[in-house]
């Protein structure tokens, strides 16, 4: 400790090493900082109901001079996460097993990032709901609608909305809901990817 201390002195206060007054060789010991990784625990809230599932095609995002050609009310695109790659659709809901209904706030919170379906698979869906092979999915016109939460858009007044399939004429129409101000219900389903195609 002596021995120590006498180097101590010599580096500092003789300006040894290029230290100047005052400083010293010698610092408190501090504990190493280790990295700590925090786990993110995402939740996902869907639930599938339907039993059928249904192959839709690769099919391009639209753009918002697209959408605006048919609703001139569409301001800009806000997100869209819907997929443009070939997908497997399932139905389902977000809503707990002892819930009615949720408020449109609560239900844009559930949704987090998951990719869900959008606007060019509600095209696809319309088009083709008389195929043979999508009888399953004829035979849900009336009992409930759809909603395709992937694509969100924004209205000239600052409001949100997303397309929905709901029936009129007794047929499978493209529609819009609020993000705001619709809420989700149990005759509700919202569409996604079947859930092995993507990575949470």
């Amino acid at each position: 400790m002596l021995y120590i201390a006498a180097l101590a002195y010599l580096f500092d206060v003789q300006g040894g090493l290029g230290l100047g007054q005052g400083q010293s060789l010698l610092r408190p010991f501090r504990p190493e900082r280790k990295c700590v990784m925090s786990k993110v625990e995402v939740v996902d809230f869907f639930t599938r109901i339907e039993d059928f599932t249904i192959q839709l095609p690769a099919l391009p995002r639209p753009t918002v001079e697209e959408l605006q050609t048919r609703w001139s009310w569409i301001r800009e695109i806000k997100s869209n996460l819907s997929p443009t790659q070939p997908v497997t659709m399932e139905l389902g809901t977000l809503l707990h097993t002892d819930e009615e209904k949720i408020s449109g706030n609560e239900y844009h919170s559930r949704r987090g990032s998951t990719p869900y379906l959008g606007f060019q698979q509600g095209v696809w869906l319309v088009d083709h709901q008389d195929d043979p092979e999508l009888a399953a999915f004829r035979a849900l016109r009336g009992k409930v609608y759809i909603d395709l939460i992937g694509l969100e858009i924004l209205d000239w007044g600052g409001g949100r909305d997303f397309p929905d399939l709901d029936v009129v004429g007794g047929r499978w129409s493209l529609n819009w809901r609020s993000t705001e101000n619709d809420d989700l219900s149990r005759v509700g389903r919202v569409a996604r990817p079947c859930k092995q195609l993507f990575s949470l």
